[in-house]
């Protein structure tokens, strides 16, 4: 699943882009980990995204605790 979405981060549709973001940010903490570097590929190149409904408001308040959860991921893998 997480495959598929990353590969319409790039779709000429904004509604798809929008769509593939919000899939991923709702996806469980169980496959969140396993999948971090693509989801936090995505998340990061749709942020910058030109169109602006991509990040509609309820994407934006999904996006913030995905971002930091995954940081906080990050940071406790790099440290072990």
């Amino acid at each position: 699943m997480v495959q598929a979405l990353c590969r319409h981060v790039s779709d000429d549709s904004p509604t798809v882009r929008r769509l593939c973001l919000r899939g991923l940010v709702q996806m469980p903490s169980i496959h969140v980990l396993q999948y971090t570097t693509q989801i936090l590929g995505v998340i990061l190149a749709l942020i910058d995204d030109s169109d602006e409904s991509v990040l509609e408001s309820s994407s934006r308040d999904a996006v913030e605790p995905v971002l930091l959860n995954l940081s906080i991921r990050l940071l406790f893998t790099i440290q072990t």
